[in-house]
């Protein structure tokens, strides 16, 4: 037998045993292939296939299929890994810094941002727009 056939005629007969309506598969092979019907028949009695499902058989083989267990991935390293965020390279006095310094460094950057871009033009409070 032609391993097209064998492939088609173990799919239909799992197709069969599976769902309800295979009238518009049955068609469809009918006209594909010449006789369809009649060679499909005849495998099923040569061969002698049992098409009746048993359940449980099924219910344990996916419990056994599920017990495989993926190998998790730890997606969060593999970003670290692609994108790894700068490090700083900060003095040890840096650690105690407070608020109120790095509220500092914003003001002095905000004033050499008005001198540099803004040709010394002050920028107006965003509040005062609320």
């Amino acid at each position: 037998m032609d391993a097209k056939y064998l492939a088609v005629f173990t799919a239909f007969m799992a197709k069969q045993a599976l769902s309800e309506d295979i009238e518009p598969f049955e068609s469809c092979l009918t006209s594909k292939f010449y006789d369809f019907k009649l060679r499909f028949r005849n495998w099923q009695l040569v061969t002698d296939c049992n098409v009746e499902l048993d359940l449980k058989e099924i219910n344990q083989k996916f419990s056994y299929l599920l017990g495989f267990e993926k190998p998790t991935k730890n997606y969060e390293k593999m970003v670290n890994y692609l994108m790894p965020s700068p490090e700083r390279k900060e003095s040890h006095t840096s650690e105690t810094r407070s608020d109120d310094s790095t509220y500092g460094d914003l003001e002095t950057e905000l004033q050499a941002f008005e001198h540099n871009m803004m040709g010394g033009e002050k920028l107006s409070p965003i509040d005062s727009y609320v």
